[in-house]
């Protein structure tokens, strides 16, 4: 299997991939790599200072015994952050406030935002044939 592109410079990607064709983008964003603040955040994050388990790589870590919701709240506080944003899907609203009570009762502030902010009804965009259910997301990051 080769290597992937986002993995070494001699990689391989798909036709379409950002890394092959957003060159310019991307030297811009390793400009705002170099800012102060995002430096101690990729600091703590690289010296691996709040162990993680990787997504499908269970048996790099099996020692691991927090939970992601854990080692958010462990790094939260290594970086001193008072105020977690947090963005949810609508139809996971029940887990975000659950999630939202648990961080708060360590002491954060949060604030809380779904991905219906700056929705647009989709008979704005589309056909007056075509049937309304619902609303796109029209953010752009």
């Amino acid at each position: 299997m080769a290597e992937k592109i986002c993995r070494s410079k001699n990689g391989k990607g798909p036709k379409g991939c950002p890394t092959k064709t957003e060159k310019k983008i991307l030297a811009s964003a390793m400009k705002e790599y170099r800012d102060p603040g995002v430096m101690e955040f990729a600091g703590w994050l690289l010296s691996r200072r709040v162990p993680v388990m990787p997504f499908g790589r269970t048996n790099l870590c099996v020692n691991s015994t927090k939970t992601r919701v854990d080692e958010l709240i462990e790094f939260s506080r290594r970086m001193k952050y008072k105020r977690l944003g947090m963005a949810f899907c609508a139809g996971l609203a029940r887990e975000a406030a659950i999630l939202s009570t648990i961080l708060e009762s360590h002491g954060f502030d949060v604030v809380a935002v779904t991905c219906k902010v700056g929705g647009v009804p989709k008979e704005a965009i589309k056909s007056k044939k075509e049937k309304k259910s619902g609303s796109v997301n029209l953010i752009h990051v």
